[in-house]
């Protein structure tokens, strides 16, 4: 699902994340609503493992990628001195300047 907003976004319209993943969310929701049997109880449903292991660990590694963006965006506030509420904090990246064009 979120490769299917990720490749556009990159691609053929920047910048549109948001709109793409709320239409294919729309799309997905329309579908769920309209074959509920396909998505819970057919052979292509997927069960969850409930490994609380595994639910440790991805959470775990989320909460560990979410402070380093935290950190980073700290750092290039204080760096650039920049008021995120007044003005942009990443003009000066190759990816913004691309998108900006």
């Amino acid at each position: 699902m979120l490769i299917s907003c990720t490749i556009p976004a990159f691609f053929f319209k920047k910048g549109a994340w948001l709109q793409h993943r709320a239409q294919t969310l729309a799309i997905w929701m329309m579908f769920t609503m309209s074959f509920p049997m396909f998505v819970g109880e057919s052979k292509f449903a997927v069960q969850s493992s409930h490994s609380e292991t595994a639910l440790w660990v991805v959470s775990g590694l989320s909460l560990a990628a979410n402070i380093v963006v935290f950190v980073y965006h700290v750092y290039k506030i204080a760096k650039h001195k920049r008021n995120p509420l007044k003005v942009e904090v990443y003009t000066d990246l190759k990816a913004y300047k691309a998108i900006a064009e």
